[in-house]
């Protein structure tokens, strides 16, 4: 086996009214060495290593280990040599980017020769929903989906070159799980209606379906959410973790010039812990 180097982005999911269907690749990344070796042995470096499992339960080591045991396969040991730079349990795709890493880590070590497609769709699979490793997988902009199989299908869009993403991220966890369970289980027709048309239009705008309940679990949102309508063309909470996001044009007179940090304290978000950072889609 030859050694090999892959990289994952970060991604923001949930894009205005694109539920489990939006995605959108930035350029944090997520760096894998994989180097022969006689026992599995993990390291990790980076943004929140403390918290990333050495062991072999290791998201990317378990995901590439289940990939070979539904193959009927068993991966050879490897070192693996995590450098990270997507924050944890923060709603930048972190998990989506340590799953699908872990498909192409197995694509590799077993040489099955898979697909961009095959690989999203095992990736899809795993996840449960295939916005998040859409983005992984295709980078930019991703309108995706699963059809009546489970299958993945996926489209990749491209944003103007003038445009930007500020994100911000609080410096507390907000885990996938607890954020959508403030999520209803019906929504009103007027609500899918008012989602249907806005996605249609490709406007990643406020939604009715879910940042009126996710903004509950999130402090500083209604003030950042006023603060950017001015600014941006889209603002967005998550309903998975507690990161914020913007797109800024490059002649937005609030952003031009600005750091992140700058923007932070214009929405009012540093009246509460948290990172600021400008991304790339």
């Amino acid at each position: 086996m030859s050694p090999a180097l892959l990289r994952v982005p970060a991604s923001s999911a949930n894009l205005g009214p694109g539920f489990d269907t939006l995605g959108l690749a930035l350029d944090l990344y997520l760096d894998c060495r994989i180097t022969p070796a006689a026992t599995l042995t993990i390291e990790a470096h980076g943004c929140d290593a403390g918290a990333i499992d050495c062991t072999p339960a290791n998201l990317i080591w378990a995901t590439a280990s289940t990939i070979a045991s539904n193959s009927g396969r068993t991966l050879p040991p490897v070192h693996l040599a995590i450098d990270n730079a997507i924050p944890l349990g923060k709603g930048l795709g972190s998990s989506a980017a340590a799953l699908t890493a872990g498909v192409v880590m197995a694509d590799h070590l077993l040489q099955l020769g898979w697909s961009r497609r095959r690989i999203l769709d095992e990736a899809a699979r795993l996840e449960g929903h295939p916005d998040n490793v859409a983005a992984c997988v295709l980078g930019g902009i991703v309108a995706s989906g699963l059809d009546q199989s489970g299958a993945a299908h996926a489209v990749r869009l491209s944003l103007p070159p003038s445009i930007g993403i500020a994100v911000v991220v609080p410096d507390f966890a907000l885990p996938t799980h607890e954020a959508r369970a403030v999520l209803p289980d019906c929504y009103s027709r007027e609500d899918a209606i008012f989602n249907i048309q806005r996605t249609a239009l490709l406007l990643a705008a406020q939604t009715a379906c879910t940042s009126p309940f996710a903004r509950r679990s999130c402090p500083g949102w209604p003030r950042c959410w006023r603060c950017a309508c001015r600014a941006c063309w889209a603002a967005r909470s998550a309903a998975r973790g507690p990161r914020y996001w913007c797109s800024i044009t490059a002649d937005s007179r609030m952003c031009r010039g600005k750091s992140p940090h700058s923007f932070r304290a214009k929405c009012g978000c540093a009246r509460w812990p948290s990172r600021a950072t400008r991304c790339a889609p």
